[in-house]
């Protein structure tokens, strides 16, 4: 007899009664991606050997673009069909998410009283980041608590406003503490998300994190765009259209090969080398 856990029961087939048909689902999982096999316990067999379909389930892998794959599961992942949502300070790519991005042709926007970077927006920053207090005020009359030449943070530590983010990376309720935002709003100490934004990159370099765009510590949401990163940013960005590209080229090739295998079929069609009843299923 041959026995397999259907579920929560037992699925008894006699080797010999091949016209046995269980009707249970199979359930089992599948060895490639681990989701459970969704089809009847009865065609999950050829004679006695198990053979499974390929998996129709969501595949949900996530890409490099922190998007999630939509396609069957068992399909080779195509370029992700999102809009694309990345920007800089001039301007917002208007192509799908898995494309490359059309370089930015401006100049590069970062710059304060006491340097300024030479290069395009799209080109590695030649100006280190300043270390300088802001000097600005903020709207309600008290110092601002950024870095020269960034945007200010909605963060004020006088006792009135007191909008000092809780603690996430460690340093938020240091007296002399200095914080950058991010375009999702959230504020962090400079040196914390230095070191988270360092230790980001380094991991993706030693491929100990998948090649994908760097998130924000709280909220997850992608970091497109922040003049104290652009370099470390841009690097990510160099290695994420890296795997774009082999994805494009596959997508590419794969829609060669259908549209020759289709030309063949039609000229088999015209010289009446495809049996009718092939024509029917085609049709």
């Amino acid at each position: 007899m041959l026995r397999s856990l259907v579920g929560s029961e037992m699925c008894i087939r006699d080797r010999h009664q091949l016209s046995y048909k269980c009707e249970s689902v199979c359930g089992k999982q599948l060895s490639m991606c681990k989701h459970s096999c969704g089809r009847k316990c009865n065609e999950c067999y050829i004679g006695t050997k198990e053979v499974h379909a390929p998996c129709t389930k969501a595949c949900a892998r996530p890409l490099e673009c922190n998007h999630s794959c939509t396609e069957p599961c068992s399909n080779i992942c195509p370029p992700c069909g999102t809009t694309c949502s990345r920007h800089c300070e001039h301007s917002k790519c208007d192509k799908k998410c898995g494309d490359i991005c059309t370089p930015c042709a401006e100049p590069c926007s970062c710059r304060c009283e006491h340097s300024k970077c030479t290069q395009l927006c799209s080109k590695l920053c030649d100006r280190l980041p300043c270390e300088e207090s802001c000097k600005k005020e903020l709207a309600c009359g008290h110092p601002c608590l950024g870095l020269c030449g960034e945007r200010c943070p909605d963060v004020c530590r006088h006792p009135d406003c007191n909008t000092i983010p809780d603690v996430l990376l460690g340093g938020e309720e240091d007296e002399d503490a200095r914080f950058y935002q991010l375009g999702c709003g959230h504020s962090f100490e400079v040196q914390d998300l230095d070191d988270y934004i360092n230790f980001e990159v380094k991991e993706r370099k030693e491929g100990n994190k998948s090649i994908s765009y760097l998130k924000c510590p709280k909220c997850s949401s992608v970091i497109h765009f922040a003049n104290r990163y652009k370099n470390q940013l841009l690097h990510i960005e160099d290695t994420v259209n890296k795997v774009k590209r082999v994805r494009l080229d596959r997508a590419e090739d794969l829609s060669r090969k259908m549209a020759k295998a289709e030309s063949d079929l039609n000229v088999l069609i015209a010289n009446k080398n495809v049996p009718e009843v092939m024509k029917t299923i085609l049709k």
